[in-house]
């Protein structure tokens, strides 16, 4: 009978492999085989199968065989590779069966071998010496902080001091008390730095300017404690946006005082403005630029300027006049355009009232007029040519005013003392719309979408489907005049007697931002930027007025504010600051 018997000789193995990522899961196995009494010699097939009991139970692992394992004189080593997650603390026997080299006839050896761990072992698992990545879940317990490298910052430690120098906005910071902006109290003259709170404590005015190199996202804060209050000036370039300040005045100034001023135009940028008066003069226009403003006259001498209408770009100009008469609208009127910001004029058609709101397109080429008494008429050649546009049993209504999208495929003309009509297809066809009351003025968006009209003795309506439905709003007022941003977004309102309104909701509440008396004199008397943040209104009787939602830019414009008023700034870019928050009375300029 051939029978085998194994001796142990030296097991090295390391018991927590599975924490030791750098040693493997392998460990050697060495042994002593004999056969027939004596030791053994050639190859042979070892299989290994890991069970947790020394006798019976249920293998772990295995059965693992090595092949062709070399045996001399009895002496053999291999190693052994159960896998990670086999040796989890538990004890564990090892059972060996043995065949000769590919004979497949193996024979178990008995008893099973008890596997124990080494000195090595122990001490790589105390996890003192880890290299590599151990995940956060493997981990449980507090570390001290005296025991942290001088750089580590605690997560809710107390006593934790950090010096040195610190960078980036704090955009992530969370839970953070402190209000993170140190304030100081000033007089005179000061240089503001950024992500800094200023406190005005001065009898005399104190002046703040603008930090000069801002990055984005930075923050200045003024607040007034003194009875002179304060001023932020602004370096070159700069310029507040938007500003929104206080109920009256933001930035409106007055110009060409001593005419009865009725009408006035604006190009989109606002650069190019053009005003007419009662009395009979030239129509002047306005040219802006960082410097101020110049006014200049045409040539030629007309009567009084009813309205006046302007292309996007300020180059193209329809006015309607009386051509006689001086003080007062006579007849016979007559309609003129200019094809160079009024530098010249060309009387283009006579018409039997000279008080008749017109309209242009953004191009300049499309104009529209509203003759009180005659119907509304059109033209498609910058004036050149006229054409009826309402039915006969329309032409004799009191027409009153008169608007257009940039394309002209939308228009909307009022009557007074009837409804609001409007057309979709350049006055081919017209819809009524509305009730019937005393309509004195309409505005609409660039697209046509968005309309306002005003009411004389009643409220502001506006509409957001180009005059299908309208809805009041304001209070009851002698309303005359109504000016829309390009998106319809900005509206500004004018009465008889009394402040300019202005709307940043397409109409759904009002603020009195010009004032507090204005003598609006008609449908013409307002005109507005594309984007709604200047505006220009003709004051009857004393002055052409420009506002501004903005600051003037550079070292010209400047914020004011008294005694208890206080605003943040925030730097957004390109020169540009805008007002995060305000309180009391604070003035743009």
């Amino acid at each position: 009978m051939n029978t085998r018997s194994l001796c142990l000789l030296t097991l090295a193995l390391l018991a927590v492999t599975d924490r030791l990522h750098a040693q493997g899961t392998a460990f050697t196995y060495q042994g002593r085989l004999n056969s027939g009494g004596a030791p053994a010699n050639g190859s042979f097939d070892l299989a290994f199968t890991l069970f947790s009991t020394k006798i019976a139970g249920t293998a772990i692992a295995g059965p693992l065989t090595n092949t062709a394992t070399a045996v001399s004189n009895g002496l053999f080593t291999t190693a052994i590779d159960f896998g990670a997650g086999v040796f989890t603390g538990g004890s564990n026997w090892l059972e060996i069966a043995v065949s000769t080299n590919g004979a497949n006839r193996f024979v178990t050896l008995a008893p099973r071998q008890q596997l124990m761990a080494v000195p090595y072992a122990l001490w790589a698992g105390t996890a003192s010496n880890l290299s590599g990545t151990v995940s956060a879940a493997q981990l449980t317990g507090t570390i001290p902080p005296t025991q942290l490298p001088a750089t580590v910052v605690t997560n809710g430690g107390s006593g934790v001091t950090l010096t040195g120098n610190f960078s980036g906005n704090g955009a992530g910071l969370t839970n953070v008390s402190s209000p993170g902006m140190a304030w100081q109290t000033v007089t005179g003259t000061v240089q503001a730095q950024s992500n800094q709170g200023y406190i005005a404590t001065d009898t005399a005015m104190v002046t703040i300017t603008l930090p000069a190199s801002p990055n984005v996202g930075d923050i200045i804060r003024v607040s007034g404690a003194g009875a002179g209050g304060w001023t932020i000036t602004q370096n070159a370039g700069q310029v507040i946006l938007g500003a929104n300040f206080s109920a009256v005045a933001p930035n409106a100034q007055g110009h060409l005082s001593g005419s009865t001023w009725t009408c006035v135009a604006s190009s989109a940028d606002f650069t190019t403005l053009v005003a007419g008066a009662l009395e009979a003069t030239e129509i002047p226009f306005w040219v802006w630029s960082n410097s101020g403003a110049t006014w200049t006259r045409p040539s030629a001498t007309v009567g009084a300027w009813a309205s006046v209408a302007s292309s996007a770009d300020g180059t193209k100009l329809v006015a309607v006049a009386a051509t006689t008469g001086s003080g007062q609208f006579t007849t016979p009127g007559a309609i003129f355009t200019s094809p160079d910001s009024g530098v010249t004029w060309t009387k283009q058609m006579e018409l039997l009232n000279s008080g008749v709101p017109v309209a242009s397109s953004a191009d300049g080429v499309k104009l529209v007029c509203a003759n009180n008494g005659n119907g509304v008429l059109t033209s498609a050649d910058s004036g050149t040519n006229w054409g009826m546009r309402t039915p006969g049993s329309l032409q004799s209504s009191n027409w009153s005013a008169v608007a257009c999208s940039a394309d002209f495929t939308t228009l909307v003309a009022t009557i007074n003392g009837g409804p609001i009509y409007t057309s979709t297809n350049s006055g081919t066809t017209w819809k009524a719309r509305a009730s019937n009351q005393a309509w004195d003025a309409v505005a609409a968006s660039a697209d046509g979408t968005k309309l306002v009209a005003a009411v004389h003795h009643g409220q502001i309506w506006t509409s957001s489907d180009s005059g299908v439905t309208w809805t009041p709003y304001a209070t009851l007022d002698n309303w005359m005049a109504v000016a829309s941003s390009a998106d319809g977004t900005k509206l500004a309102a004018g009465v008889a007697s009394g402040p300019i309104y202005m709307s940043s909701d397409s109409g759904v509440t009002w603020t009195p931002r010009m004032g507090p008396q204005f003598t609006i004199y008609g449908a013409g008397g307002l005109a507005m930027s594309a984007d709604g943040t200047k505006l220009v209104a003709a004051d009857n009787g004393t002055l052409i007025y420009t506002y501004s939602d903005n600051t003037t830019s550079g070292t010209a414009g400047y914020l004011v504010g008294g005694l208890d008023a206080a605003v943040e700034l925030q730097y957004i870019g390109n020169n540009q600051f805008r007002p995060l928050s305000f309180t009391g009375g604070v003035y743009c300029y």
